[in-house]
């Protein structure tokens, strides 16, 4: 009848929950949940930046450098164990996804970084390589 068969979903965390008419309900959110402050990233070391959270709470074993702290751009890996990417590889700070330093990107084909320049923090650090002109940012022709 007019029951509405629900079931987790698994690639969202299984929050949320799909009608059988496949709509999507809102996930549910705990009352006592507490969340860091996406704002509020400042350097506390060379290579990483942490966070507070949104509102004073009580201390939480979950919330660790894992997920207070991220790796500055330029660098990669997790919490506060951040490694600075090599040649040719740079990282930097998406604004919706505040943890992207977590891994190091390779440049694009056709471009590389340049040895003068040893932290590279954005796309922008892969410039094109010789004989190459750049016709678009970090895309390269010959």
């Amino acid at each position: 009848g007019g029951e509405e068969a629900e079931e987790d979903t698994e690639a969202d965390g299984g929050d949320s929950t799909t009608t059988e008419g496949g709509d999507a309900q809102m996930p549910q959110i705990e009352a006592d949940a507490v969340y860091v402050d996406p704002a509020g990233w400042r350097g506390v070391g060379e290579t990483y930046e942490c966070t507070g959270l949104c509102e004073p709470s009580e201390v939480d074993p979950s919330l660790n450098v894992t997920a207070m702290c991220r790796c500055k751009q330029g660098y990669g890996g997790v919490g506060q164990d951040c490694h600075l990417c090599g040649d040719n590889r740079y990282s930097t700070v998406d604004p919706f996804q505040p943890y992207s330093t977590r891994e190091c990107r390779n440049c694009p084909p056709g471009t590389v970084t340049l040895p003068t320049e040893r932290i590279h923090t954005s796309i922008r650090s892969c410039r094109c390589e010789a004989g190459r002109y750049e016709i678009a940012p970090s895309v390269c022709e010959v």
